[in-house]
């Protein structure tokens, strides 16, 4: 597992991934998703950390397109982390600037992730919401 891309919004509807890493060769490097769209889509709207296990009976849709779907049909577990923003006069109304999306083709099992590591992985995007967009 690794951290595999990070999104941003741009144009106010749709994602621009900024960084990705261990995506060379994945059918899903690339990929272009709306803000409707993934759980990425989901921790945007819901400002929330997401976690999904793919392996389940009956996953979840996620609004995907079919190609879009057959592009991440490998991916087993995805983790999608908000990132706020981080200076802000009132930090009351601070927003998500994008997310910080990993994914892997392994089940990683929802007992690995107990609130310590959800903790881990939010200051970890907050992080990443400091670091310029190029």
């Amino acid at each position: 597992m690794g951290v595999r891309r990070s999104f941003y919004p741009w144009k106010e509807n749709s994602f621009d991934f900024k960084y990705q890493l261990n995506m060379e060769g994945d059918p899903d490097q690339n990929l272009k998703l709306s803000v409707s769209q993934g759980l990425c889509g989901e921790a945007y709207r819901e400002q929330t950390f997401k976690y999904v296990s793919m392996v389940q009976e009956n996953p979840p849709g996620y609004n995907l397109s079919p190609e879009q779907r057959e592009k991440t049909k490998h991916l087993k577990t995805i983790i999608s982390v908000p990132i706020w923003e981080i200076f802000s006069n009132q930090p009351s109304k601070r927003r998500v600037n994008g997310v910080l999306n990993i994914d892997s083709k392994e089940d990683l099992g929802k007992s690995l992730f107990d609130e310590r590591i959800f903790k881990d992985l939010t200051n970890k995007a907050n992080f990443i919401g400091m670091i310029p967009i190029l």
